[in-house]
């Protein structure tokens, strides 16, 4: 018989201690908290002593704390034990059709708990899934509008993408002008379409030139991610550029948060993206957009503009 001790377990006849591996996550450890009925990939890798030289593998389990986490490979088919070796890399997806919170996967190596890790699924009114996403990027053209002014393609898109044809611009309304914009993030908002408040964003000028913008006096990619949370899907935010000259749908794909990505939609203009951009950019993306803008702007209408961005985060009721 064998002997054991706190380090593992000693087997007559074999050529070393049997000591269980640690088990490790890699890829993306920010998946944490998912949408409801999406997917995300948990990807893991095996360290420590190998069984191989004596014969056998290990059997890993992962157990969720709750019944409503499921596991799956890609096949869709339900997978919660794997037999390994060590150095090897092994992954599953993890998701449900039920809301969880503040649940745990437990990883156990032969019986023996060797991780754990949070995980939960959400159903925050400020997330929105891949089919929500389709409505939404309608292309601009195909939305019927009377006119296709900045404001109203972004209101028609928000209208799609919350399905409230009562409250937001629609095929049968007259066009909103310059000056609208902020009352009507204003009127979203007590509409109840805003998450928290209305953020304002000012900028450092250029040296003896009033109004025109140099770069963001904070980060936007800052206030992004503090918004969203890490949380898996996407997230819309409606932009008002340099106070009503130009409004934008900003939409954020945080489907991979170690990767996330972010696409600006217009009606066709150059201050759109041309689709998805690391987030690493979105500061650039803001300064250069609104010094592009200002100068628009005070070359077609001989006036000097303002200083300041506003931003709001979309949500359902």
């Amino acid at each position: 018989m064998g002997t054991s001790n706190s380090i593992g377990v000693y087997k007559p006849g074999k050529p070393s201690i049997d000591l269980p591996p640690n088990i490790i996550r890699i890829g993306c450890t920010k998946v944490e908290k998912l949408y409801i009925n999406q997917a995300a990939l948990l990807e893991f890798k095996v360290e420590g002593v190998s069984k191989k030289d004596i014969g056998g593998s290990y059997k890993v389990k992962l157990l969720p704390s709750d019944s409503n986490i499921l596991l799956f490979d890609s096949k869709k088919q339900t997978k919660y034990e794997f037999e390994v070796e060590k150095g090897w890399k092994f992954s599953v997806y993890v998701g449900g059709s039920k809301v969880v919170e503040n649940a745990r996967i437990n990883v156990e190596v032969d019986g023996v708990k060797t991780l754990s890790f949070p995980i939960s699924i959400l159903q925050d009114k400020d997330v929105f899934s891949k089919e929500d996403v389709k409505r939404l990027k309608v292309s601009a053209n195909s939305l019927g509008l009377t006119s296709t002014a900045c404001i109203n393609v972004a209101d028609a898109r928000i209208s799609e993408l919350l399905q409230d044809k009562n409250n937001f611009m629609n095929r049968n309304r007259q066009r909103m002008s310059h000056g609208e914009y902020t009352p009507r993030l204003k009127f979203l908002l007590s509409k109840g379409y805003v998450l928290g408040s209305i953020k304002e964003f000012r900028y450092n000028l250029n040296n003896g030139e009033i109004y025109r913008p140099k770069n963001l006096k904070e980060s936007a990619k800052s206030y992004i991610e503090n918004q969203i949370k890490n949380k898996i899907g996407y997230h819309v935010f409606y932009i008002s550029m340099l106070n009503d000259v130009h409004v934008l749908t900003l939409l954020i794909n945080n489907n991979n948060p170690c990767d996330t990505k972010f696409e600006v939609l217009d009606q066709g203009t150059k201050w759109q993206t041309n689709g998805e951009q690391s987030i690493v950019g979105i500061d650039d993306f803001f300064n250069n957009s609104t010094i592009s803008l200002y100068d628009w702007y005070l070359k077609a209408h001989k006036t000097q503009g303002t200083d300041y961005t506003r931003i709001a985060k979309i949500k359902r009721l």
